[in-house]
């Protein structure tokens, strides 16, 4: 009767090092390197446990893997990053272009033209006053749904006008 070894985990990620690199440069995610290796070890470590031999050799297994592991992160990023707009960017933008001026008039003209009052009032409280939704909805008497409603509104009329920090 053969005994067949298995390799630790540890010898496997050091045997397929080499293949997570490349993948990382296929998928041009050079800039995200810590990142995506992990990932790409969670890919194999994924493919160690659902690997059938009967199907095929594993390196090519673990290679589909690891490459499918890495882009369903970069969707779910991708994603993320196109659903969510953050508040770093939007203050930075605001307050960056005039010293005398607290608030850069032209960036507030712009919003105001384009936002409805409810609208404007949001993203004056949101980002300059650093209010979250529920002090709005109780400083307003209106519920945390239409503060919502605002924002959201407000985030998509800016989009489609191409503020900068919301592309």
């Amino acid at each position: 009767m053969d005994r067949v070894m298995i390799p630790s985990f540890d010898e496997m990620a050091k045997a397929f090092e080499p293949l997570i690199k490349k993948v990382i440069k296929q998928l041009y995610c050079e800039n995200d390197f810590d990142e995506m290796f992990q990932i790409g070890l969670i890919g194999l470590y994924e493919a160690t446990i659902s690997f059938d031999p009967k199907r095929g050799a594993f390196p090519s297994y673990a290679a589909i893997k690891i490459r499918g592991r890495m882009l369903s992160e970069i969707r779910a990023k991708k994603r993320h990053y196109s659903r969510h707009v953050y508040a770093d960017k939007i203050k930075e933008q605001l307050f960056e272009s005039h010293q005398d001026n607290y608030f850069p008039s032209d960036i507030l003209q712009r919003l105001n033209s384009i936002l409805t009052p409810r609208e404007f009032l949001w993203v004056k409280l949101q980002y300059i006053e650093d209010q979250d939704t529920n002090a709005i909805a109780k400083k307003y008497h209106v519920s945390p749904h239409t503060v919502r409603s605002w924002k959201k509104s407000a985030i998509k009329k800016m989009k489609k006008a191409g503020i900068a920090f919301f592309q």
